[in-house]
């Protein structure tokens, strides 16, 4: 019987029994034998009457009790026998002491009555799970309180009612879970896998919004910390400056906010902005510890051997690490260590020494740029970030970065392009991958398709990247243009994706504002924005250089495409010369245009050429012939500097024009003065401003801007020794002049070379030697070599060699190192010099290693056996 018809049949029946008069149950005894001989119908009878005599009556409610759990009574029902015993137990209490002494002599106490609640409620219980439904079970939560099952109906109601949201598996199953269940075992559980599938659900179109509005719905969620990472993935995933800033502010208690700021610092690294970045963003968590590493960074080390142990220097000599390492690599023996990172005792650690790649055997690892490097295992290319995190989890064959914006790896013949966050963009096959400008180059197969920098960044939340391998070839136009060819087609397409030409069978050509299509039937002119400048075809269009000119209803216009101006269609032909000057024809008027949009009439013109400096592409004049011969040259702002009738005329240089007649040779400088008329058998090139002149097989030198114009004396070209003097020959011997030809240094040394201005270095029976000029007294002593090896703003320093011994002398300030030493090599920079002075004492079979700053002074002395001394020496 189901609990439906229970209510329908026996309601009635507890109601009265439960509020009829109240008798006592005088013949327990009797009704229990009834029982025993399954009297039922008799006993029924006997009950009832009972109760209708007295309804606080528990003998009788508790022998109903008996009867409705008896098995062999046709009208068995628990929930009732429930009933009648649990008021038995209620009224037991309140009947006299004399009533239940009579009862208790029946066979009827309170220990029985609790008895039959007890297997009342065994029944109960094996029924629920019988029916092993949440139903069951909480109904006998509910209708069997008490009981001592109760923890164990509730337990196994729980663990169905979870089994039930897990078999829904979604957030929605799991919040009415915790919602009906609070107390339940399972409830963290549940709450564990609600939190995930709302944020799975709620973020399953993993845009940028999509994460955005989860942290806005549930501020407190568990999954924030994955939100924000990949918040922060999708907004950097072109590595652009912005996006890491926007989420600093963004996020500003973040977990991710650190990671965020030791990427941004290299990009402000990247743009040599690096005190802008740490006034910005001085308040910042960590700041401190990339500032320490900054500054360490600047500073230039090498290495120094103690007691077993490598430590480092500054170029000061102080100490920038304490010795320590039993190992380091080779190459910073010889010092000049700049390197961001270090390995050290088979670790790559940060200028910090703090541990970047904990472990790695061999000094096998390679900066990438851009705060990356790869280490190389022995199983493929591991990526890492310089702040210690490795990016991607994947090895590589090979490595490259796309610009400064994505990481390529390359594997098996896969391509895979990751952010500088290690989120995977793009896998799959190519040959090849290269950035131009913002754009993003396959090659496959000898096909190429392209992809903008933005189609890539979206991958980030997308994986619809459609790639067609249809173009040849690509050139790239500016930053935003990219010129493609596909067969003998063309297009233009812009770093948004869209084509600003379609490709079709014409030819693109685009400089600065203007781009023209040239067409089979015309020309077609658009502007910066592609905006078609003219409705119909020009018949002819040219964009050389700096110069636009088109041609329209016969008649041609120009500009200047980088300063553009209105287009007037009024010459008949249009000639463009040069980078700056433009011939301009109207009947029979021609006008020239310079690059200042200077118009000169030059009509009287026979012949119109460009002069080009050979050793100077930039320096161009324009030379106008008339019918006389007559030339006149013109610089490219209009001004008329030479006039006259030469045989030839040339650009020396930047700053002076040659010029021929009757097979000699002139000189002009560039704003039209006269230096020399034709008079030179042969004029040099220039060099510093200096030009060497020959007449009669003699040279002299013209220095213009200096006032120099020395007479061919001399047997060899004359050169600077400095800024007063010259070095001149006669007699096969060198000697020093002044500007005007007096002599400072007699002619007899095979060769001078530039020391100071006190000191030279002359050569003498094929021996070098310093020479003091103002004592005129020779150094005995022979330089076999002398090298620079440092320099600061006061001058050079030089490793000057005497026979066996080397020392550094400064070309202003003089000896540094004294030469009595072996061998000295610069440890530091040529900027920064730490001298390595070592001197060996082969007596005693050690090596005396002294270190010296940039001027002279000690900062250390150490001896070394052979065998130490190999552990330091640089080869």
């Amino acid at each position: 019987m189901n609990i439906r018809t229970f209510f329908l049949v026996f309601l009635p029946l507890v109601q009265f029994l439960l509020f009829g008069n109240h008798h006592s149950f005088a013949d327990g005894k009797r009704a229990l034998k009834l029982l025993e001989k399954q009297k039922f119908d008799r006993l029924e009878e006997h009950l009832d009457k009972s109760l209708e005599k007295d309804s606080i009556n528990p003998g009788a409610r508790y022998v109903y009790a008996l009867l409705l759990v008896s098995d062999e009574y046709t009208k068995y029902h628990l929930d009732s026998a429930n009933i009648f015993n649990r008021h038995a137990a209620q009224q037991w209490p309140a009947i006299e002491t004399k009533a239940q002494q009579k009862l208790i002599k029946a066979g009827i106490d309170s220990v029985k009555i609790m008895d039959l609640q007890a297997e009342i409620n065994r029944r109960a219980f094996a029924r629920a799970i019988a029916a092993d439904s949440i139903y069951a079970y909480q109904y006998f939560i509910d209708h069997f309180k008490g009981s001592q099952l109760l923890d164990s109906a509730v337990t196994l109601r729980n663990q169905l009612a979870f089994e039930k949201a897990a078999e829904t598996d979604t957030y929605e199953s799991y919040k009415s879970f915790m919602d009906q269940y609070p107390d339940a075992q399972q409830y963290e559980e549940a709450k564990s896998r609600y939190e995930k599938l709302y944020f799975l659900q709620m973020t399953q179109g993993e845009s940028l919004e999509d994460y955005q509005r989860f942290l806005d719905l549930k501020p407190d969620s568990p999954y924030r910390k994955d939100a924000e990472r990949n918040i922060l993935e999708i907004a950097t995933a072109d590595n652009l400056m912005e996006g890491y800033e926007w989420f600093m502010e963004k996020y500003p208690d973040s977990y991710w906010k650190r990671t965020a700021l030791s990427r941004l610092y290299y990009q402000y690294k990247l743009n040599e902005e690096t005190g802008g970045f740490f006034e910005k963003w001085k308040n910042e968590e960590g700041i401190d510890s990339i500032r320490l590493v900054y500054e360490k960074e600047k500073e230039i080390w090498l290495p120094f051997f103690e007691e077993g142990f490598y430590g480092f220097l500054n170029t000061d000599g102080s100490v920038a690490e304490i010795p320590k390492y039993r190992m380091i690599s080779e190459p910073y023996y010889c010092g000049g260590v700049e390197s961001d990172l270090l390995w050290v005792d088979r670790s790559v650690v940060n200028r910090q020494f703090y541990p970047i790649v904990p472990v790695l055997e061999h000094d096998q690892w390679t900066n990438l740029g851009h705060g990356t490097f790869t280490v190389q295992r022995s199983n493929g290319l591991e990526i890492w970030h310089k702040s210690g995190k490795r990016i991607t989890n994947h090895l590589f064959d090979t490595v490259q970065l796309l610009s400064n914006h994505f990481i390529v790896g390359k594997r098996d013949g896969f391509v895979g392009i990751y952010s500088f966050l290690g989120r995977n963009l793009w896998k799959g096959k190519a040959d090849k991958v290269i950035c131009k400008g913002r754009f993003i180059i396959f090659e496959k197969e000898g096909k190429i398709a392209v992809a903008t920098l933005n189609d890539i960044a979206k991958q980030a939340t997308s994986d619809q990247l459609n790639l067609r391998y249809i173009l040849d070839d690509t050139e790239l136009i500016t930053e935003n243009l990219l010129l493609v060819f596909s067969g003998d087609e063309e297009g233009l397409m812009a770093s948004d994706g869209s084509y600003k030409i379609n490709i079709g069978q014409h030819m693109i050509y685009s400089l600065d504002q203007y781009t023209i299509v040239r067409k089979e039937e015309g020309f077609e002119l658009y502007d910066q924005d592609f905006a078609p400048l003219f409705d119909q075809l020009l018949e002819d269009a040219v964009l050389k250089n700096k110069i636009l000119a088109v041609k329209k209803q016969g008649l041609w216009a120009f500009t200047h495409t980088s300063r553009p101006g209105k287009l007037l269609f009024y010459y008949d032909s249009v000639r463009l010369m040069g980078e700056k000057f433009i011939l301009l024809r109207r009947d029979e008027n021609l006008w020239a245009n310079f690059d200042n949009d200077t118009l000169i009439q030059v009509s009287y013109a026979a012949d119109v050429r460009i002069l080009t400096s050979v050793t100077q592409e930039e320096v161009e004049y324009l030379i106008v012939t008339d019918a006389k011969d007559q030339q006149y040259v013109f610089n490219d702002a209009g001004k008329l500097i030479i006039e006259g009738k030469y045989d030839a005329i040339s650009p020396l240089g930047e700053k002076y024009i040659v010029v021929g007649s009757r097979g000699k040779k002139g000189l002009y400088y560039y704003d039209g003065t006269l230096i020399s008329r034709p008079v030179f058998d042969a004029i040099g090139n220039e060099r510093n401003g200096y030009v060497n002149v020959l007449k009669s097989g003699k040279f002299g030198l013209i220095n213009h801007e200096k006032g120099i114009n020395i007479s061919p004396d001399y047997e060899k070209m004359l050169r600077p020794y400095n800024e007063i003097w010259l070095i001149a020959t006669k007699k096969g011997k060198r000697g020093l002049i002044d500007h005007q030809g007096k002599t400072v240094l007699d002619y007899e040394f095979d060769n001078i070379e530039h020391w100071n201005d006190s000191l030279a270095i002359v050569q003498m029976e094929g021996e070098k030697h310093f020479y003091e000029i103002g004592e005129k007294k020779i150094d005995e002593r022979s330089i076999l070599k002398f090298q620079p090896i440092a320099e600061d703003n006061e001058g050079i320093a030089y490793r000057v060699v005497f026979g066996n011994n080397e020392g550094i002398y400064h070309n202003t300030r003089g000896p540094v190192i004294k030469a009595t030493f072996n061998i000295i090599k610069n440890l530091g920079s040529y900027r920064k010099p730490l001298y390595f002075a070592e001197k060996y004492v082969d007596e005693a079979e050690f090596y005396v290693v002294i270190y010296y700053d940039k001027v002279g002074t000690i900062v250390r002395k150490q001896v070394f056996s052979n065998e130490e001394y190999d552990l330091i020496y640089c080869d």
